[in-house]
């Protein structure tokens, strides 16, 4: 077993993985590149490509920062390997303390990464991860991994990093390598330790406990995540906590990063495709609702959902409205609530609002169906601006959440009466 006494000052050799989309670095990524530097000793850059714009912009700001390009098709561990190999040639590791790995796959930091590190190297613990990870079996995630320079040097860790060799898939990247690194440690007998654990995290939506915590992007942050995956903003299976919530809480909290971010993504499209949005209808609407349902229909956005109130005592019609739109009512596109004989307008929205469901909501209105452009172009402006909480032009767009404050409700039902 090896033991390692933490220095009181560390001397941070970083090597990064990346890989830069189109071949050009992204404002996203150099901020990361430029929180590295200012953490590291020496600060070594792999990206498994042959060529990356803006790297010679970079070295010549910062001293000290060596830069590969190289396609190697091995993932980050390849570029791991590749950087340890330099570090090695050329002795920086000599004089370090730690070693730090890590990748591009990560936006931000939203908060100071020093005091971070720092509280890894004072407590005990050779090898940390920021965060662990339950699937498969217990094991650290690979994306930022700060490592004792005398556990780095164990010649049973250069061999593994030296024996890394390109894989099919990211998956198997995983089973051979980040799995592979943790249980090579425990063979080893030295401790590994995660800065986020897992084992107290829970998913807010059942209670259960979290496998995989970069899957759960705002719980991340308010644990105390300094970083977002991009897989979170690009996948929806991976983003357990919302896309639209994700990139509200990114906007209201970083502006800064959150433009940087949205002028370098290739992900509008789904982002905006996210924003959840409930249409509140009008008893005019109920003779008109397969017009109604064949515009939701026809609209190019995907998640659209009406809401219609309709009276118990109108045991007919319900009958018809089911059997009619049995499908529609199955798949979510239509939510019927079942109100009291005489309700007043007010109660009726405040039960549409209560059963809305989505993030956003829109009340029924000639203008809203009379164009299919109006309410898509809303939704453009408002995927820009995920943090805006009204959505002022035609239609108006309501954010849930502040259509039960005293002001967002009365604005409803000025909106509500209008009609």
């Amino acid at each position: 077993m090896i033991v390692t006494d933490a220095l009181p000052h560390k001397r941070l050799v970083t090597v990064m993985a990346g890989y830069a989309r189109g071949g050009t670095l992204s404002a996203v990524t150099i901020r990361w590149i430029r929180a590295l530097r200012q953490l590291s000793t020496q600060l070594v850059l792999v990206f498994d490509q042959d060529q990356v714009d803006g790297l010679e912009e970079l070295v010549e700001q910062y001293p000290g920062l060596i830069c590969l390009c190289k396609r190697h098709r091995a993932y980050d561990f390849g570029s791991y390997q590749l950087g340890l190999r330099i570090a090695r040639e050329q002795q920086l590791l000599d004089g370090a303390t730690h070693v730090l790995l890590c990748n591009d796959s990560v936006v931000g930091p939203f908060r100071d990464l020093e005091p971070i590190l720092d509280a890894m190297v004072q407590q005990p613990g050779p090898v940390w991860g920021l965060t662990d990870c339950q699937l498969y079996t217990p094991h650290l995630q690979s994306y930022f991994l700060l490592v004792e320079q005398a556990v780095m040097q164990h010649h049973r860790l250069v061999q593994f990093f030296e024996a890394v060799i390109p894989q099919a898939s990211r998956h198997d990247v995983i089973q051979a390598y980040e799995l592979g690194f943790s249980c090579l440690l425990g063979e080893l007998g030295i401790q590994w330790r995660a800065w986020l654990p897992i084992s107290p995290m829970e998913d807010p939506r059942n209670g259960e406990p979290m496998l995989n915590s970069t899957a759960y992007p705002i719980c991340s942050l308010d644990a105390g995540s300094p970083v977002v995956k991009h897989r979170a903003l690009k996948d929806v299976s991976a983003n357990q906590d919302g896309l639209g919530r994700t990139c509200s809480l990114m906007a209201e909290q970083q502006p800064q990063i959150w433009e940087e971010l949205w002028e370098s993504t290739a992900h509008r499209r789904l982002w905006q495709e996210s924003i959840t949005v409930a249409i509140l209808l009008r008893d005019a609407d109920l003779a008109l609702l397969e017009e109604r349902i064949a515009w939701i229909k026809a609209h190019p956005h995907p998640n659209l959902k009406a809401l219609v109130s309709v009276p118990f005592q109108q045991i007919a019609l319900r009958a018809r409205l089911t059997r009619v739109f049995k499908k529609e009512l199955e798949d979510g596109l239509l939510g019927i609530l079942i109100c009291d004989f005489g309700q007043s307008p007010s109660q009726q929205l405040l039960q549409l609002i209560a059963a809305a469901g989505m993030d956003w909501v829109v009340i029924s209105s000639a203008l809203l169906w009379r164009d299919l452009a109006g309410l898509q172009l809303q939704l453009r402006r408002l995927v820009v601006n995920p943090q805006w909480r009204l959505v002022h032009g035609t239609p108006v767009l309501h954010r849930l959440d502040d259509c039960f404050t005293a002001e967002g409700l009365t604005a409803l039902l000025e909106e509500w009466g209008d009609g």
